[in-house]
């Protein structure tokens, strides 16, 4: 079975975040003027602007003998797409965080920089700080960036009681295990090539995180982040099997697609670097061409055009209208970076793995309102359709900014 790590790689604007992962993945340093990130970008704009709007995800071997890879998930650093950026920590099943920070600039721990290590800290996935732009420093703008880094790191844990250390590494000999409470640190240069090699050796031999919990309840359960129509092959749809084996001719079921679930059968497979294989196991990234068995679907799920949020296949020996609900149930806390207050009826958006929909609070136990840092028993009621949702999922909640996180611990 193949191992892949996948590595968010997250960041203010203009922190670097594209020319690395291209740095990364081609093994050619940038020439200081985005060389390197045009590899990585979706859609022409991005190229033109040199701005990341989407998300994306590009897989590379380790080495040619070993069945390990890693992934880079490049998420948008600008305000107006923090959605998107959302949308990707919380639903890409991302193993390890890589926070960029400009080092070429006194105000290189902005705002939105802020942000997504709020929202790292709150998933609880292990994160590393890189300090990109070296070569461009001047004075002792790097210590000052290097303070400001440690004050936000500090700030922000104590305000949430945790404990996070951050570690230094220079070389080799500084390497650490990458956990919740330890943060590396790196400073490179993506133009000079400076420390990107000493980066590069700790990715490479990053262990396995397990994120994906055992479940007897699914025989099969492979969660969907993308859907193509493919000329002379028809619909296929790529992401990660979080559950069992799918062979070839296998009889699985697509959805909740407006509260209902119809039947597939499994075509071919492909790995994330395009190879046919003959199956998909646990852990595995790979594409999944399939036929409906009711035709009257397969019109159904082409109107979705791109929107595959919230969908699975899945095998189960349970009832399958006992997989999606409508309500459900958790423990939640309010973040403390942002002043807020919530009460019965607010309507935020719920960012549970793929699920990105608005949900009603229909009760608060054992209080009146929230204010933050708070912590309480919420029952949550989707809005428009029922959703896939398991016990102790972790999702996100916001109102434009992020507003808090919760662990469910009842569905229906």
């Amino acid at each position: 079975m193949s191992v892949e790590n996948r590595i968010g790689v997250i960041g203010n604007v203009d922190s670097g975040k594209s020319t690395l992962t291209g740095v990364m993945l081609y093994g050619e340093l940038d020439n200081g003027k985005g060389k390197a990130r045009e590899k990585i970008f979706n859609h022409p704009h991005e190229k033109d602007k040199g701005k990341t709007s989407s998300i994306s995800h590009n897989s590379m071997k380790i080495d040619k003998t070993s069945n390990r890879s890693l992934a880079f998930i490049d998420l948008a650093g600008h305000e107006k797409y923090l959605k998107t950026t959302l949308h990707g920590l919380s639903g890409y099943l991302i193993d390890y965080g890589m926070l960029l920070v400009n080092g070429s600039e006194e105000g290189g721990v902005l705002k939105m920089t802020r942000e997504h290590f709020s929202i790292i800290l709150a998933l609880n996935i292990p994160i590393m700080i890189v300090v990109t732009k070296i070569d461009m420093a001047q004075g002792d703008i790097i210590q000052q960036t290097l303070k400001k880094i440690q004050k936000m790191v500090t700030n922000m844990c104590k305000k949430r009681k945790m404990k996070r250390t951050i570690h230094m590494v220079n070389s080799e000999e500084d390497y650490v295990e990458l956990v919740p409470d330890v943060i590396p640190l790196f400073q490179i240069s993506n133009k000079t090539g400076e420390n990107i090699e000493l980066l590069r050796k700790y990715l490479y031999g990053l262990k396995e995180n397990k994120m994906i919990r055992d479940n007897s309840k699914y025989d099969k359960l492979f969660s969907i982040e993308g859907r193509f129509m493919v000329p002379n092959i028809g619909n296929v749809v790529c992401g990660k099997m979080l559950a069992g084996k799918i062979n070839k001719n296998d009889k699985l079921f697509l959805g909740p697609i407006d509260g209902k679930w119809t039947q597939i059968v499994a075509k071919s497979f492909h790995d994330n670097f395009k190879n046919t294989v003959e199956s998909l196991n646990m852990g595995e990234t790979g594409t999944i061409a399939f036929a409906f068995s009711d035709k009257n679907y397969k019109n159904t799920f082409k109107k979705r055009k791109n929107n595959t949020k919230g969908l699975v296949i899945v095998s189960s020996k349970d009832d399958l209208d006992s997989l999606h609900t409508s309500y459900f149930e958790a423990m939640v806390r309010v973040l403390v970076n942002h002043s807020t207050t919530i009460k019965e009826k607010y309507q935020p958006i719920i960012n549970c793995g793929k699920i990105v929909q608005a949900a009603q609070i229909v009760k608060i136990y054992d209080s009146d309102v929230l204010r933050a840092g708070d912590f309480a028993r919420i029952r949550f009621k989707f809005l428009y359709k029922p959703e896939f949702l398991e016990l102790d999922d972790t999702f996100l909640f916001r109102e434009g900014k992020t507003k808090g996180i919760g662990k469910i611990v009842k569905i229906g």
